[in-house]
């Protein structure tokens, strides 16, 4: 199979593929969401008639638990698919939101120039490799700073600031070397990672794509 075809074949793939999590998003969002919404409104309703303390809280926890589900559900549907509206920029703030709460990390985002799509290969390629990233790094070491800054007309750019703990040393090494593995894969889309180590436990990495047309 000639590089083309190939090209061709895996666009048309992940064409395929987001298509059928837009499905799942939809499903999650538009379909069970809203029938747990009109379980909780019902049991909103029911509690007001409910004399017995003890049915009264577990009604109580019930309500809460519906709660609970319907804000999980729709940070799934979300995480599913998260392109569909947003950009490439609503995806990253969106995630970064959750993972600054998760993880009690500072997040700052900067927008200059009229925002626009990347192409979706692109978006969805660069979105989910962050992500893993972000992730891997928030169980091996300590994330504290993260700075999003999109030069619409040149390109995205995220610098993230870790700190390596004397237990977690050994485990730098191993991260090292995925890092190469996902800057080969940035490379891909035009995109590059680099890291700097400012002293013994703090390091800088800068992921970089190109956001020109």
């Amino acid at each position: 199979m000639n590089s083309e075809i190939h090209d061709l074949l895996d666009t048309h793939m992940l064409r395929h593929y987001e298509k059928e999590l837009e499905e799942i998003s939809s499903l999650l969002h538009e379909d069970i969401a809203q029938k747990m919404y009109a379980l909780f409104n019902h049991l909103q309703y029911v509690q007001q008639y409910i004399d017995d303390r003890q049915d009264r809280t577990r009604n109580e926890e019930m309500i809460k638990l519906t709660k609970c589900t319907i804000e999980d559900l729709r940070f799934i549907s979300q995480d599913v698919l998260p392109f569909c509206h947003k950009g490439i920029n609503g995806a990253i703030e969106a995630f970064l939101l959750n993972y600054s709460k998760k993880n009690g990390v500072t997040v700052q985002i900067h927008s200059y120039g009229e925002k626009k799509r990347l192409p979706q290969i692109v978006e969805v390629f660069f979105y989910r490799l962050l992500k893993d990233m972000l992730k891997e790094l928030a169980d091996l070491f300590t994330v504290s700073h993260l700075e999003v800054t999109f030069f619409w007309e040149e390109l995205v750019q995220i610098k993230i600031d870790y700190k390596i703990e004397l237990q977690s040393k050994n485990k730098h090494e191993q991260f090292l070397h995925h890092i190469q593995e996902y800057n080969e894969k940035m490379e891909l889309v035009k995109g590059t990672i680099c890291l700097v180590r400012i002293d013994e436990h703090h390091c800088q990495l800068t992921i970089s794509i190109q956001n020109e047309r």
